[in-house]
């Protein structure tokens, strides 16, 4: 079996013949390009998605392709089969609610900025609880907390759940903003005398983490929407 940069350029001469762009692949596989980039540069790939890999090109390259022997060609062959007949882990769980897990980070400072995103996983949430809280699954998505600015309501590592149905400002709760920086998690709070909006870390250290209020010459607050949930870390 080939590895390292040398499964990259089997990937990418497979890719070629196929005829398939890397956007194409990356939507094929849930990932980012970026990600298609590192398996052609560099080889690195999961193994669970090389197995998928193999199988999506069996029709264009053999398995020799891929320096795999007959008994590691049988055995990939055998592992294609099994997920495609296995039902979704998902199926028939309709107590439960699936949010993807991202690679993104918040940041509860400057800012964290992700290049690229990836699916990592899910969380399994009760069905009755997204519903008590007015929740609409399919605008719900998780992601980690990076920092200390919000300790200790939410610590370093933390995974958050991010409401992007909720846009709308809501004094005294905590959102999760597109700055300068990148992504930062911060609590808002209005001031009316003066009708200005406030970042605000929970840490009470304020000369390592000072609140910041906007004035008018400010960029409005790009808000990706509200944390609704914090969990520890994973």
């Amino acid at each position: 079996m080939l590895t390292g940069p040398e499964l990259g350029a089997a990937i990418e001469a497979a890719r070629i013949a196929k005829n398939i762009s890397k956007k194409a692949l990356a939507g094929q596989f849930g990932v980012q390009p970026p990600s298609i980039q590192t398996w052609v540069k560099y080889g690195r790939i999961d193994k669970s998605k090389l197995i998928e890999l193999i199988s999506f090109f069996a029709d264009t390259v053999p398995a020799s392709h891929w320096g795999l022997t007959a008994k590691e060609a049988d055995l990939v062959a055998v592992a294609s089969v099994e997920k495609a007949s296995s039902p979704s882990p998902h199926e028939g769980d309709d107590e439960y609610v699936h949010v993807p897990l991202k690679s993104a980070k918040g940041a509860m400072g400057r800012g964290y900025e992700n290049p690229y995103i990836e699916v990592k996983g899910h969380l399994a949430f009760k069905r009755s609880w997204i519903r008590a809280r007015g929740l609409n699954a399919k605008y719900l998505e998780a992601f980690y907390a990076d920092g200390q600015s919000m300790h200790s309501t939410i610590n370093h590592g933390d995974v958050v759940l991010l409401n992007k149905a909720q846009k709308e400002p809501i004094h005294n709760k905590i959102f999760a903003l597109n700055g300068a920086d990148g992504v930062i998690i911060k609590r808002l709070s209005y001031a009316s005398a003066v009708n200005q909006w406030g970042l605000i870390s929970d840490n009470l250290d304020k000369r390592e983490f000072p609140d910041q209020w906007l004035d008018e010459d400010d960029e409005p607050m790009a808000l990706m929407g509200q944390i609704v949930w914090r969990g520890g870390d994973l």
